[in-house]
């Protein structure tokens, strides 16, 4: 997450797949933790369903932003 923030993105999509929703389960503690993580929620049907994980980003500290991106 932290090199998306650096790069400028303010949404990611972490795809984790539907199985029994254990990756889904680890995916969400570390996000829930994660300082560049704003909000997190399931991807819409047309983006993964409950199969991905849409996260929102905090914009990057400043003098942090990849002038590459």
């Amino acid at each position: 997450m932290t090199e998306a923030q650096a790069r400028g993105f303010d949404e990611v999509r972490v795809i984790h797949g539907r199985g029994k929703g254990v990756q889904r389960q680890v995916v969400r503690r570390v996000l829930s933790r994660h300082p560049a993580v704003r909000d997190y929620r399931d991807a819409p049907a047309t983006r993964g369903g409950w199969g991905a994980t849409l996260v929102w980003l905090e914009p990057p500290p400043p003098g942090e932003s990849d002038p590459r991106a």
